[in-house]
């Protein structure tokens, strides 16, 4: 596939309201995208058009279908174990499944919780299990809708560090939605604002993408 994510004249609506407006976007494979903006521009609502989540009422969307989505909230079930939760929603040989997200979970650094209660987890490791989830799947494109916003400072930057690792070891191409412009600098290729329901690349006072 020539690109993880091509969009054309695509433009959405709520109501009368609409976010996004005759928006043309492409991600290289192995591209990684952060988009920033006020809330309520449509941020969230450009990572589900581009999942499948929803359908855009205009305009063209062709995306890598391997794909996973990590939100802000882990969204954990409270009454599984963490390796549980990581296949969760996963069909086939159960042995299999087992070992693939034991797999995951030594990825993200966290094997030894295997069999923990996900309220036993702190915030990060949480957030380490829902990336856990999105590896399992084997995806060649992760959309992350603000992951680490609800993380201290410190848990924040280790949490972008292993993202940026999982990045390089799995090849994945990344569109990432974040309020943070300093997370943005750290980890992506190219920087864009989402105003008037439309992508610009993004400008910083010393920084221009």
């Amino acid at each position: 596939m020539e690109h993880a994510v091509f969009i054309h004249g695509v433009s959405h609506w709520y109501g009368e309201v609409e976010i996004l407006h005759n928006l043309d976007f492409e991600l290289e494979e192995g591209g990684f995208v952060c988009v920033i903006g006020r809330s309520g521009c449509g941020k969230s609502t450009l990572l589900r058009l581009v999942s499948g989540i929803e359908k855009p009422r205009g305009g063209e969307i062709r995306a890598d279908r391997r794909i996973a989505v990590c939100f802000q909230e882990p969204r954990l079930i409270p009454w599984l174990g963490v390796e549980k939760n990581v296949r969760l929603g996963m069909k086939g040989d159960r042995k299999k499944l087992r070992k693939d997200a034991l797999a995951a979970l030594r990825d993200v650094g966290l094997e030894e919780k295997a069999l923990a209660w996900p309220q036993t987890l702190s915030g990060g490791q949480a957030q380490r299990v829902s990336l856990a989830r999105a590896l399992i799947r084997r995806p060649r494109l992760l959309l992350l809708d603000e992951p680490f916003g609800a993380l201290d400072a410190i848990t924040r930057r280790e949490m972008q560090d292993l993202l940026a690792m999982l990045v390089r070891e799995h090849a994945l191409s990344v569109v990432m939605v974040t309020h943070d412009t300093d997370e943005a600098r750290r980890l992506a290729g190219r920087i864009f604002s989402l105003e008037g329901g439309k992508l610009h690349p993004a400008v910083f006072d010393d920084y221009i993408v």
